[in-house]
């Protein structure tokens, strides 16, 4: 495999055969139209599965934990983000205003 060098990247050149024969392995020996048919135009299992409401009724919920749970995270990887974000950036000292008064509070 030949590799050549542009301005730090990498670019790699297949050879003709490993093309041609990627190529062959999607037309295969019968063509494309049996692959088609065999694979996705094939009625023997048409009528096994029937939906219903069951599936209906776990599904949706499933589906609506998932989401929130897809909003979760992403809302905990920008707190991250944001964290590593402003980390430099910290105070160094923290400053009180001058009307306040450092207290303790006893329960």
């Amino acid at each position: 495999m030949d590799t050549r060098t542009l301005r730090g990247a990498t670019t790699l050149q297949f050879p003709l055969h490993t093309l041609t024969s990627q190529l062959g392995l999607l037309v295969g020996p019968k063509g494309f139209g049996h692959y088609w048919k065999t694979h996705y135009a094939d009625k023997t299992f048409e009528h096994l599965y029937r939906w219903n409401a069951f599936d209906t009724a776990m599904l949706i919920p499933y589906f609506i934990v998932m989401i929130i749970l897809a909003f979760y995270g992403i809302h905990r990887y920008q707190l991250v983000w944001l964290y590593f974000k402003n980390k430099k950036m910290q105070r160094s000292g923290v400053s009180r205003p001058c009307g306040l008064l450092k207290a303790s509070c006893r329960l």
